[in-house]
This record gives C-alpha cells, structure tokens and sequence, in this order.
C-alpha cells in the first residue's frame, strides 16, 4: 500500500512493501520516481523468510509519482514488486462551464443540458449541479479534461447555476455562477 492510482493531498505516506523467501531476507528497498528523476531510496536490513516492511515519505511536491519494492535474499538474489503509481494533488479542479450561455432563455419544456469541463491533475470523482445554490444533481466519476453534460428538467422560473467538482484527492473545486430563465407556455 498505497493501492494503485492512490490521489491524495497529503504528502506524509506510508509505502508498504511485503516480501518472502524460503533462503531468507536480507534487505528491502523502496524506491519512488517520477518522469524525469528517482526522488527517493531507502534501504532496511531485514531478516526472516517473510517480511512486511513500512516506509515512511513525504513527497517533496506535487505531482505523479512511481514507487516500487525490491527485496534481496541471503544469497544476493533480489526481485522487484509491479511498479505503483501515487498522485499527490492539492489544487481544486478547475471547473469551466460551457452552456447555457449566461442569460439564456428556454421557451420549450423539456431537459436542459449543462455543459462543463473539469481539468485536474487527479481523475473527477464527481461534480454536482448546483441550482440557486442547492445541489440539484450529481454525475460520478466524470471524465476529466474533456465536455461533460448533467441534463435535467426545469419549470418557470429564473435561475442561478454553477458546477462544483470534488478530485479524488478531495479537492473541491466551484465554476463561476451563470444565470438563465425557462418561461414556456403549458
């Protein structure tokens, strides 16, 4: 642990790295990159033929971040675990609203489509349609960085809308407000 594609907006993690041998273990090392450079090895004498070794890391900044275990034996054979990818992400999604336009006006019943991108360095867990600031609906697990749509059916009135989107580190972010008007005849 961390499971794979773990997002988070803390940079104190624990990296977890279980291993075994019948000849028995001499050390464990972890190692953490990114795509230009390794940011972090340590190494930990370990003894046994099973072995469950815990590595704490800050992360020194945000980004995507590779990490792996390699575990040597007695006899100086060793063996990489799969390669694990970490997000560490503190910035709120940056949430553009896309239409209506502000200021429309619906003069036909029916469903209205809202149209938004999320952009995040961390996937969209979800993002909530928010009408005269209540939550109206919600869409999960969203694509990021492309149009998402949150269709819904409104009566007569004036309304203020905005799209708020929580990343799967737990970062919010909130569009600017918008503004339109449905007035159809029943």
């Amino acid at each position: 642990s961390p499971v794979n594609l773990t997002s988070t907006a803390t940079n104190m993690q624990t990296f977890s790295c279980n291993s075994s041998d019948a000849s028995g273990l001499a050390n464990i090392t972890l190692y953490v990159w990114n795509s230009t450079a390794t940011v972090h090895t340590n190494s930990t004498n370990v003894s046994g033929t099973y072995n469950q070794t815990n590595f704490f890391y800050a992360l020194p900044y945000e980004g995507v971040f590779k990490w792996n275990c390699r575990a040597t034996d007695n006899s100086s054979s060793s063996a990489f675990a799969g390669n694990y990818t970490i997000i560490y992400d503190l910035a709120a999604p940056n949430v553009t609203l896309i239409s209506p336009e502000n200021g429309t006006d619906y003069t036909a019943s029916g469903n209205i489509s809202f149209s938004f991108n999320a952009t995040d360095l961390s996937d969209i867990a979800n993002c909530s349609l928010i009408i005269n600031s209540a939550l109206n609906a919600t869409l999960t697990n969203p694509t990021r960085n492309v149009t998402n749509n949150i269709s819904i059916n409104l009566s007569n009135a004036a309304y203020n809308w905005s799209v708020n989107c929580t990343d799967n580190a737990n970062n919010i972010g909130a569009s600017g407000r918008r503004q339109l008007n449905v007035n159809y005849s029943v």
